[in-house]
């Protein structure tokens, strides 16, 4: 059987005190016939390398470890002519400092990138050793393993750890290598975003999200005689009290999502292509329309041509079927807050001299026709400054 080591990525911390204990053990030290002292610098036998997944705010970090695989079919001890390097019978392999001349054939030979170095000023190639040395001397576990505060690291007999192995998987399995370092909670790829109600201005907690992926996806075998438009719901979950939803372990592929809560308008995005860690960003879920209203965009610009900051938008609900330009603008005097939203309207007679209407995209002077119907969603601009044509 022999060792093997585990690494359990969502326990990692990313201390990088395997890493460093990895340095502490070897550098400086002579292990010989296990290994030659490794440099001071240039060479990391074992690596914590940080990998920041997705896109802000939507991110997560993921600590990957770099390490010999002491493969049971290693490409490096079939590549060196001078058979400097073996497995031994508890499964480790070793390089040979003695046999080894330095010819590089293992370093391009080894699929896994990192993980042997060549040793310019010995002239020869060096890699993890999986702490032979101190196996031989009576102990359990690594350096790296004995270091490790969180447990991310277990080193052992492949027979005792067959419950954790059970978990495991190995990195890059289609290339028959057959590893003894094996990985707990490699991470796949997540989807993630935020649902928002731009009615309320604020978040949509407990909104039902469901994921979805096109048939023919790894996801869903093949069906005979299926549409590739043929969906299934791969996973599901809800948002939380920040209004975002996160949804991980997934495999690359064709997916949309549908967001659902009782009272609004469901929401549909997608189809889209995952290839990596995605942010769909905010995602705007409307009231339902219990009763007909209009909705109009009211845009207000105060102060004065030299201090003003530009446009606050106002989103306006008229409860009713059909809407006046005079009935959205007395809401968006009630919802501002101000009765001085442009004076308004002048006595509801008419705007006072070189202030600025513009609805649906023109200029109002002089009399506003205050029974103008609005169209749902219509933009209405109002200037609380004078406004003198060019």
């Amino acid at each position: 059987m022999g060792k093997v080591m585990i690494i359990d990525i969502t326990k990692c911390n990313g201390c990088h005190n395997c890493q460093i204990a990895c340095k502490d053990e070897h550098c400086g030290n002579d292990w010989s016939p296990i290994a030659k002292p490794q440099p001071l610098t240039g060479q990391f036998w074992t690596r914590v390398v940080d990998r920041v997944r997705g896109q802000v705010p939507k991110v997560k970090v993921t600590y990957e470890h770099t390490i010999c695989q002491h493969c049971d079919e290693a490409p490096c001890l079939q590549a060196c002519p001078e058979k400097a390097i073996y497995k031994r019978e508890d499964g480790v392999v070793i390089i040979d400092p003695e046999l080894c001349k330095g010819s590089h054939n293992c370093v391009e030979a080894c699929p896994y990138p990192g993980v042997i170095f060549f040793n310019e000023d010995l002239g020869i190639s060096q890699k993890c050793t999986f702490c032979a040395h101190l196996l031989d001397s009576g102990w359990n576990e690594t350096r790296c393993s004995e270091a490790c505060p969180t447990g991310a690291i277990t080193v052992g007999e492949e027979e005792e750890l067959a419950d954790l192995l059970a978990r495991a998987e190995i990195l890059n399995p289609e290339l028959g290598t057959r590893p003894r370092v094996y990985y707990v909670g490699l991470p796949r790829l997540f989807v993630a975003g935020t649902v928002f109600d731009p009615q309320a201005d604020e978040i949509v907690e407990n909104a039902s999200v469901s994921l979805t992926a096109l048939s023919g996806e790894s996801h869903l075998p093949e069906q005979p005689g299926a549409s590739t438009a043929a969906v299934a719901v791969v996973a599901q979950t809800v948002t939380d009290e920040f209004g975002d939803f996160w949804i991980d372990g997934l495999q690359p592929g064709t997916y949309s999502v549908r967001i659902e809560k009782p009272g609004y308008e469901q929401v549909q995005v997608g189809p889209f292509s995952l290839e990596k860690d995605l942010n769909l960003g905010d995602l705007a879920m409307r009231q339902r329309r219990e009763t007909a209203f209009v909705r109009a965009i009211v845009n207000i610009m105060t102060g004065n041509i030299a201090t003003a900051t530009g446009w606050r938008a106002r989103e306006i609900h008229v409860d009713q079927a059909s809407a006046t330009l005079g009935e959205v603008l007395r809401a968006a005097c009630l919802r501002d807050g101000k009765t001085s939203l442009f004076d308004l309207v002048a006595y509801e007679k008419g705007l006072k001299p070189d202030f600025g209407l513009f609805v649906g995209g023109e200029l109002v002077r002089g009399e506003v026709d205050w029974n103008r119907p609005i169209v749902d969603s219509e933009q209405i601009h109002v200037c609380d400054w004078p406004i003198r044509d060019a």
